[in-house]
């Protein structure tokens, strides 16, 4: 704890001036290779003290994560630096094992790791393994164990399907993805237009994956009504017809959400103009009683 103590600030003020925008724009060529050599070793070291429970703590209390996902971030974004990015991505994995790591990450490197999702560069001398891309998934699994985080990552990774999917929808355990299916959920019924078109892209995707993922979709409260709710407000748009898909593989596989269809129809959630437009998509249609 101690040898963490005093190697950290240091450290941090290393990867600071690594970071220092003012440096990094005067550079040469030969010196912008020197400058990414400093962060990715920086960030490194960073990753291996945090593996012990004393040397994240100490990370985290120099501002570690602060700095990864600003300084880092800011001078990683228009720069071809591979490494310095897989290497960014591990030092949070690391750093969101801990309560406060998850924390920090939930306030300062969201949208760095949902960047860096994105990112399939792998371990320079190998093939298969320590892809940024992987250990960015892992840290954003990691810090969703803090509820704000998760919907604050699960908002992040929306407007890309496959990525959220990806992280969301693989090697996640099911507790883990049905909190993620819950914060979908609410995001269809979200004022930001564009966050309700993500949501049920993102749905329909998930449930097509696994007969396991269909029942822990329907662990969310209101899904159906909330998936009809965007069909019958995008009816003629594509979502409408994709939260079609995503209602009739729901319930083609839940009797419980069949009884939750018909419960729509007749307490009139929709209205009669609203089932009347639900109504016409016949795959939704054969679910509803006469």
């Amino acid at each position: 704890m101690t040898l963490a103590n005093n190697a950290v600030p240091p450290l941090i003020a290393l990867l600071q001036r690594a970071c220092n925008p003012l440096i990094a724009t005067k550079s040469t060529k030969k010196n912008s290779k020197l400058l990414e050599a400093i962060l990715r070793e920086s960030l490194k070291v960073i990753r291996n003290l945090s593996h012990d429970s004393g040397g994240n703590a100490a990370c985290i209390k120099c501002g570690a994560v602060k700095e990864i996902g600003t300084s880092v971030a800011s001078a990683l974004k228009g720069r071809h630096w591979p490494e310095a990015e897989r290497s960014a991505a591990a030092a949070l994995m690391a750093l969101a094992t801990s309560e406060r790591g998850k924390k920090e990450i939930c306030t300062y490197s969201v949208n760095l790791l949902a960047n860096l999702a994105s990112r399939t560069s792998l371990q320079a001398g190998f093939a298969t393994r320590g892809s940024t891309q992987s250990n960015a998934a892992s840290a954003i699994r990691s810090a969703s164990e803090f509820p704000p985080a998760r919907e604050a990552c699960v908002r992040a990774l929306i407007p890309n399907t496959n990525l959220l999917v990806l992280v969301f929808g693989t090697n996640i355990p099911t507790e883990a993805r049905t909190q993620a299916l819950r914060v979908l959920c609410e995001c269809l019924v979200d004022p930001d237009i564009k966050i309700r078109r993500g949501a049920v892209r993102g749905i329909n995707a998930m449930v097509q994956r696994e007969q396991a993922i269909i029942s822990e979709a329907m662990a969310c409260l209101y899904i159906v009504r909330n998936l009809a709710m965007v069909l019958v407000d995008m009816a003629d748009e594509d979502e409408g017809l994709i939260a079609a898909q995503a209602l009739d593989i729901i319930c083609s596989n839940s009797e419980a959400a069949v009884k939750d269809l018909n419960r729509l129809q007749r307490n009139g959630v929709l209205g009669s103009n609203g089932f009347a437009s639900l109504m016409q998509f016949t795959a939704i249609a054969r679910f509803v009683e006469e």
